[in-house]
């Protein structure tokens, strides 16, 4: 389980727990980015993940990322 999940107990999905490590981060000063990545591989029905990256480090939704190629981010990007 995520240590998201202490904060928000019924956050079981990826999308779920990238938003809830992303606003804790910044709440806290942390340089957070979210990332959402499409199934990158085509063999399969429509998929997508969820992840946060903080200081080049993945901090949430690192499991199974390798998969999914991450969409474009409109605007500066942040580190």
């Amino acid at each position: 389980m995520s240590v998201t999940s202490r904060y928000l107990p019924l956050a079981k999905n990826c999308l779920v727990q990238a938003l809830v490590a992303h606003t804790l981060l910044e709440r806290h000063g942390h340089p957070a980015s979210l990332r959402i990545g499409v199934d990158a591989t085509g063999d399969r029905p429509f998929r997508a993940h969820a992840w946060v990256e903080s200081r080049g480090r993945v901090i949430v939704g690192a499991s199974g990322r390798e998969r999914f190629m991450p969409l474009s981010v409109g605007g500066a990007d942040r580190p």
